[in-house]
């Protein structure tokens, strides 16, 4: 007795291969999203970690408008000036729109020493990636979870006779 021929469009009795199909690609996903979540939440994870808070003196605050897919992502961009270990620091900061930013005025700001591009307002988290990470975590669990106790599941008899 060998390996028996896959039939025709290879499905396999007893098995549904479209909700084998959607779990694989939900599966996917969920990596997916792991992986972008992963690495956003371990940028916050740097800042809880190394970030520094210091005041710093905002300079110009524009509104810009960058294109994507669907509708224009709107924000605030300002200069913002800082001492860095008493050298002082120029970077430029987004922030939603709305947020009370005005030249002249003094704002507070958290930024990594030494890297050039991460500087933020002080309180903007991205609690949004932190949560998406959670769940992708979750979801990547509960589904090796439930094929290593489909792959556990005692086979049943075959019902073709020998």
């Amino acid at each position: 007795m060998g390996l028996q021929p896959m039939p025709h469009g290879g499905d396999i009795p007893g098995i549904d291969a479209d909700a084998e199909r959607r779990n694989a690609l939900a599966l996917l996903g969920a990596i997916v999203a792991f992986c972008i979540s992963a690495y956003q939440s371990a940028n916050e994870l740097r800042y809880a970690i190394s970030g520094v808070t210091a005041e710093a003196i905002v300079g110009r605050v524009s509104e810009v408008r960058e294109p994507s897919r669907g509708r224009p992502k709107r924000f605030l961009r300002a200069e913002v000036r800082f001492d860095e270990q008493g050298a002082p620091r120029d970077a430029v900061i987004r922030a939603p729109l709305g947020t009370p930013l005005t030249a002249g005025e003094r704002a507070d700001v958290q930024f990594i020493p030494g890297r050039a591009d991460w500087v933020r307002l002080a309180g903007q988290r991205a609690y949004g990636w932190m949560a998406l990470f959670a769940v992708s975590v979750t979801w990547i669990v509960w589904s090796l979870l439930r094929l290593a106790r489909e792959a556990n599941q005692p086979i049943g008899k075959s019902r073709r006779r020998r």
